[in-house]
């Protein structure tokens, strides 16, 4: 990942290709829907938050959210 990619990319869009790089095939399809849940309910909170933005204070707001 370059880093203009990393400055300008989503949270949401970073998750979002974590999940399909990392879990998708690794876990079972039960836990694989949790992760597409979560990354809706990401979406829907942090739909303009930048990964470059992302701190432990932030993460910890989505995480209270």
């Amino acid at each position: 990942m370059t880093k203009e990619r990393t400055t300008s990319q989503y949270f949401h869009e970073y998750f979002s290709e974590w999940i399909e790089v990392y879990k998708q095939g690794a876990v079972r399809p039960v836990t694989y829907q949790k992760y597409l849940l979560t990354l809706r309910r990401l979406t829907e909170l942090a739909t303009d938050l930048k990964l470059c933005e992302l701190d432990k204070r932030r993460y910890q707001i989505l995480l209270n959210n």
